[in-house]
């Protein structure tokens, strides 16, 4: 899994509040989209996810 970020100006009123995650089925080679509320948990498929905390890493660019 990973974060995408996007610098949209629609994306910037929601800063902070949502996350979109990218989710790669390895075995089929299919990525799916996941948009979630930061303090919320989704169940996809068999995996439970919650963000706790949206930031940039320190050690990105």
């Amino acid at each position: 899994m990973f974060l995408d970020k996007s610098n949209s100006e629609d994306n910037q009123s929601f800063s902070g509040k949502f996350l979109e995650i990218k989710i790669l089925d390895k075995v089929s080679s299919k990525t799916s989209t996941v948009e979630l509320k930061i303090g919320k948990e989704i169940e996809f498929k068999n995996l439970m996810i919650k963000s706790l905390k949206c930031e940039n890493s320190k050690f990105d660019d």
